[in-house]
């Protein structure tokens, strides 16, 4: 069962006439809910958030981590390639590793959904990143059935 104020929040998002809450209205309370929809509005880091989603929890049906060590940036960016294109060439894999390390990955650390080391270049979950999950499977959902009715999306991360 989804949590209503994420029904209506996912709704607000995607098309405003239809709900309105209270602006600044906290999502919860780590990470307000502007914040959370500014960190879900870029369809390419919902591919990245996904991943992320995937590799760790699976999906939410299962509650427990499938992994704990920290992912390498390189294996993310892979998997990521291979969820764009139907054969990802290492060129494309460089390109997302580019925009990860220099767009997405810092956005996502500044908010606490990640820590990335740069150094060793490796993510592991931060708490902010359970707060995203049911906002992001609702709009998985939506992303799921847009592309069925308008085929698959294929381009690099940065779209």
């Amino acid at each position: 069962m989804t949590d209503p104020a994420v029904d209506n929040a996912v709704d607000l998002y995607l098309d405003p006439r239809r709900v309105r809450l209270t602006a600044g209205q906290p999502m919860t309370k780590n990470l307000p809910e502007s914040e959370c929809f500014a960190l879900l509005a870029n369809h390419r880091r919902r591919t990245a958030l996904r991943v992320l989603r995937d590799r760790w929890w699976g999906t939410l049906e299962t509650n427990t981590r499938d992994h704990t060590e920290p992912l390498a940036v390189d294996q993310l960016a892979e998997l990521i390639a291979a969820e764009i294109y139907e054969n990802p060439s290492e060129g494309e894999s460089y390109d997302i590793r580019l925009v990860l390390h220099h767009a997405h990955l810092p956005r996502l650390e500044e908010c606490d959904v990640i820590s990335y080391d740069r150094a060793d270049r490796t993510i592991e979950l931060r708490p902010n990143f359970d707060v995203l999950l049911p906002l992001l499977e609702k709009m998985t959902e939506r992303d799921d059935s847009s592309t069925e009715a308008s085929g698959p999306r294929h381009g690099t991360l940065r779209e």
